[in-house]
């Protein structure tokens, strides 16, 4: 009979193929979400509308005229820079004002009370409610007081919503931060607000950059607001991009192209803070 013994080196080689194997997932995951992304460059760069005139992966010449197109006579160029400017105010005001408040919800106010779960309750129910619901309110409202077609009311909306979903998101983040540093900083004379600001936060930075990168892919992306609160010249990103779908047909080189800009910024933005991005994910995860 075979002498059986344990060798070292087994161990090892199981960690490696599991490893092996766990990167080839990866790899073939990441391929099948880029084929859609590759299909839309190759369609952007196909000239005139010649898009589907031929099937994928043929020889074709590329040109950038879709591109010139789109920023020359599209609007994309005056799209752009207004949903740049109002998802970065309402991002940045968003966080800030929802920094006090998830600080409040995790250390000021006993995190296992009633009206820390009435107020989280509060933005849970805010953040998910359906946006068809809640248009023609917000319609009525916005019409009342001035603010329709104009982007201070398409920013001031966003950054309600972005104050929602940053409270949740950064109250998990929060309450990472073990209530021993509160309680340091209150003890060498420093005040609610300084402890927020010089403690908690640089602990949590992590968290308040995945944040922030959150708040910017839901307004980014966003379409049904934009649609009826702006209009005429004012009109973001989004709803410029469905100007290329007319009675017509649709030009499909020129709404590939425009696609593929709105796409850009925010893989340019998240490669930038990518380290922080996955420190902040994980950062909530384990209490500290």
């Amino acid at each position: 009979m075979a002498n059986l013994e344990w060798t070292p080196g087994g161990k090892t080689s199981a960690r490696r193929w599991y490893r092996a194997q766990r990167s080839v997932a990866v790899y073939v995951f990441a391929g099948w979400c880029l084929v859609p992304l590759l299909w839309l460059l190759e369609v952007s760069l196909r000239p005139g509308l010649t898009a589907f005139a031929s099937g994928p992966l043929k020889p074709f010449v590329p040109t950038a005229s879709n591109y010139v197109n789109v920023f020359e006579t599209g609007g994309v160029g005056g799209g752009l820079e207004r949903s740049a400017l109002v998802v970065g105010a309402s991002t940045a005001i968003g966080v800030l004002l929802a920094v006090p408040v998830a600080y409040v919800l995790t250390h000021v106010w006993d995190p296992n009370s009633r009206k820390v779960s009435r107020v989280t309750l509060f933005f849970l129910a805010s953040t998910i409610a359906p946006q068809i619901v809640v248009i023609l309110p917000i319609f009525q409202l916005f019409t009342a007081v001035g603010l329709m077609g104009s982007l201070v009311g398409l920013g001031l909306l966003y950054s309600i919503m972005n104050i929602s979903l940053a409270v949740l998101l950064l109250r998990s983040y929060f309450s990472a931060v073990p209530a021993e540093v509160r309680e340091a900083g209150l003890t060498d004379g420093g005040g609610e607000w300084r402890v927020m600001l010089s403690c908690v936060v640089p602990i949590a930075r992590g968290g308040l950059i995945a944040t922030a990168i959150l708040c910017v892919l839901q307004t980014w992306n966003e379409f049904l607001y934009a649609l009826v609160i702006v209009g005429g010249n004012h009109q973001t990103l989004p709803i410029v991009i469905t100007s290329f779908l007319t009675f017509e047909g649709i030009n499909w080189g020129q709404l590939a192209a425009a696609s593929i800009i709105a796409v850009v910024p925010i893989v340019m933005f998240s490669l930038l803070v990518q380290k922080d991005l996955s420190r902040g994910i994980s950062f909530g995860a384990v209490k500290q």
